[in-house]
């Protein structure tokens, strides 16, 4: 995919791996309140990951942007 401005294409990317990255800590409760995680099996989040990167090398602007996406907390 092309885009027409190069740190467009940049932010998308990161915006992704953010989304993705994210699916790997969120939590949800049973009904006596035990947190367990999404993907909740080394095999599942180790297949999540290698899926997201496979081979790549990410560039160290991509990585600055998902280091800051992934510490930016929403307000309640």
């Amino acid at each position: 995919m092309n885009f027409s401005h190069h740190q467009m294409g940049i932010f998308l990317s990161a915006s992704a791996i953010i989304t993705q990255l994210k699916l790997i800590i969120q939590r949800t409760y049973s009904l006596i309140g035990e947190a367990n995680f999404i993907l909740d099996s080394p095999s599942g989040v180790a297949q999540h990951i290698y899926n997201l990167f496979g081979y790549g090398i990410l560039s160290e602007k991509i990585e600055e942007l998902i280091i800051a996406g992934l510490l930016v907390q929403p307000k309640n």
